[in-house]
């Protein structure tokens, strides 16, 4: 393992941007709620300047050490945290991590920390204890620690109601290794100028948006005849759509009338289909859950 700890790898910075790190490696494999291979690809090659951060990755930023501070609380053996170190391997220039934190003490483990925030665990959290957190997460410890060698990291969560909880994830060396593979791969990509495609993650779009930011009002293209015919269609699918969720809002909102939640029985589950949510200026909205479930017809 490699830790220098006398550096600070700055997100969007020109060092940042040409190493393969532990967020861009969920997003390489299309598991980022953030951002996709795309767009990680434009910010790497230095045509896209990236997107702001969100306000729950500000909120994060903000309540990280509040929530080490709860994890260390629980983990007296762990007498140090650094919390500015960079994980390397000499083989693999191309790459990189950034801990939350890597804790050490005397007879035990070297261990990476990593704290969370999260408005809902109830979904996308397993139960505490486990190994049950959000796939993009797991890619993230998983690449630390094949970084970094260590064989755990902690996820200490804060939660709904300001409830800490924490969860474990274990090294696999089968899935580093993939991981390295395919990661390795996307790094050669930017080296021959071979753009991963178009796909429907949003966070392609805005990056598009951004790298296409002028507007050459004396220019018109002509676009083929399948790219119009799918626009169109999308546009027309996307009204129709609008318009069956709308009506869908609103027998929902008649059904749960001032229920919080809408369960489905499945078999022997109970599934969450929507929740009643408090508005900052009106009265409560419906939203779906987070995973929505798979209801079997009828038939």
């Amino acid at each position: 393992m490699t830790a220098t700890e006398d550096r600070i790898l700055v997100p969007g910075s020109a060092e940042h941007n040409s190493l393969v790190t532990a967020s861009k490696v969920a997003a390489i494999m299309g598991h980022s709620p953030w951002a996709s291979p795309l767009s990680i690809w434009q910010q790497m090659k230095g045509i896209d300047p990236g997107a702001a951060q969100t306000r729950e990755q500000s909120r994060g930023h903000y309540l990280e050490p509040a929530v080490m501070a709860w994890w260390q609380d629980q983990h007296p053996e762990y007498t140090h945290v650094a919390e500015q170190t960079v994980l390397s391997r000499g083989e693999l220039p191309w790459a990189a991590a950034t801990p939350d934190g890597i804790a050490t003490g005397d007879g035990v483990p070297i261990v990476g920390v990593e704290a969370k925030t999260a408005a809902d665990t109830r979904d996308a959290w397993g139960k505490p204890g486990t190994d049950e957190i959000p796939l993009y997460y797991a890619i993230q410890a998983m690449w630390q620690m094949h970084l970094g060698g260590h064989q755990i990291t902690y996820f200490p969560v804060l939660g709904e109601y300001l409830t800490f909880s924490e969860y474990v994830i274990e090294y696999d060396p089968l899935v580093g290794a993939e991981l390295e593979r395919q990661a390795f791969e996307f790094w050669e990509s930017l080296l021959y100028d071979d753009a991963p495609p178009l796909d429907d993650h949003p966070a392609t779009l805005e990056s598009l948006r951004r790298v296409y930011s002028d507007i050459d009002k004396a220019t018109d293209v002509y676009i083929g005849t399948d790219l119009a015919r799918r626009y169109v269609a999308a546009v027309e699918a996307e009204k129709a759509g609008k318009a069956a969720l709308t009506a869908a809002k609103s027998e929902m909102s008649k059904a749960m009338t001032n229920a919080r939640r809408a369960l489905v029985v499945v078999g022997e589950d109970a599934l969450l289909v929507a929740t009643r949510q408090a508005a900052a200026n009106g009265a409560p909205y419906v939203k779906a859950a987070p995973k929505l479930p798979t209801i079997p017809s009828e038939d």
